[in-house]
């Protein structure tokens, strides 16, 4: 089941991406190169949103354990917290607002984690480390 939504959430991704016209490719706020993607998201479906920030997060920690910036026990350490979200989010039917809010900002401590303690964040960065 969270296979079909994650192929689902995806294809909502692919499908907004091509859709957004007149950004640059090298303009990125601070939600990484997907842009004002997640703000068309949140609208949808929240639920959605929570569940495209944690794949790309936890993709960000595992490319930061590869790359060696991370020791094992921070990333292990990291990857616990993402998956208390993700199990969150799968076993939850109806995600209300506050349950929203809190879950946002799980994540983006998680992520101000990931920052501190990389020196160079790995915010959405492909294979080179080119943003």
């Amino acid at each position: 089941m969270l296979r079909r939504l994650n192929l689902a959430v995806w294809a909502l991704l692919a499908g907004v991406g091509l859709s957004i016209t007149g950004a640059s490719p090298g303009v990125a706020d601070d939600r990484g190169p997907l842009g004002d993607l997640f703000s068309y998201i949140r609208v949808a479906n929240p639920k959605a949103e929570l569940i495209a920030r944690t794949v790309s997060l936890g993709d960000r920690v595992r490319k930061a354990e590869r790359h060696g910036d991370l020791r094992p026990s921070e990333g292990r350490d990291l990857s616990r917290r993402i998956n208390r979200i993700r199990d969150f989010l799968r076993d939850d039917r109806k995600l209300s607002d506050s349950e929203f809010r809190r879950r946002d900002g799980d994540l983006d401590k998680i992520e101000r984690d990931l920052e501190r303690k990389t020196d160079r964040g790995y915010r959405d960065r492909d294979r080179y480390g080119r943003r």
